[in-house]
């Protein structure tokens, strides 16, 4: 295990291509394993439902796999492991749309058959750091697509707490949130733990499936 103590489990039928990844990663300091089914990662502990406790990754390969299939593994298969570990799919089409159902039950990550290994390399330490891995120019489609739907919970947030949310979703983190704001990183930490309390959110996760219906 590395000093972090995180571990990558690349998962998916192409060994080739997957052993190529696993070489890559390695290269980031990061332990990875390779495997052909998702019934050898092993079931984290269930105390590690706190995201901050969570050690390992998972990296599934889509690749192959039709629309229905994708949505019939995220509920059954995948869900056992989202709770307890963080989830990432790649070589994802991008044309399925599974984006805001697979969000909704806690994956973390998605990465599309057309990205380069530039994007993969970023992906994995940000969603270890907690983070989602969400494409911009998908976010703002659900966004447009959803702004009409139901107003939320009634409790009003600020424009400054709309904007941190606004970057929240973006997948940035804290401390870029507060560079790119011309802030505090104390003032970005204090307005997030305001927007979490007024939307009922605990963390990252949760408040982006709220802002992808409210705001």
């Amino acid at each position: 295990m590395t000093a972090s103590g995180h571990l990558v489990y690349i998962v998916g039928a192409h060994t080739f291509q997957n052993n190529l990844i696993m070489s890559q990663l390695q290269n980031q300091t990061l332990l990875c394993y390779v495997c052909s089914e998702l019934n050898e990662v092993p079931l984290a502990s269930t105390g590690n439902n706190n995201p901050d406790l969570r050690q390992i990754l998972i990296l599934f390969d889509c690749w192959g796999l039709d629309h229905q299939r994708l949505l019939d593994l995220i509920d059954l298969d995948l869900n056992r492991h989202i709770e307890t570990n963080y989830l990432v799919m790649f070589n994802i089409n991008s044309e399925f749309g599974i984006e805001k159902h697979a969000l909704q039950r806690g994956v973390k990550g998605f990465i599309y058959s057309h990205d380069d290994a530039e994007i993969l390399r970023k992906a994995i330490p940000a969603v270890f750091n907690g983070e989602v891995w969400f494409p911009r120019r998908k976010l703002t489609e659900h966004l447009l697509a959803e702004k009409h739907e139901a107003p939320g919970n009634g409790l009003p947030l600020t424009k400054r707490q709309k904007d941190i949310l606004r970057l929240v979703i973006e997948g940035k983190s804290n401390a870029e949130i507060a560079y790119d704001l011309c802030v505090s990183l104390h003032t970005v930490k204090t307005h997030i733990y305001n927007v979490y309390k007024k939307i009922n959110a605990t963390n990252r996760a949760m408040a982006i499936r709220w802002a992808m219906r409210n705001l």
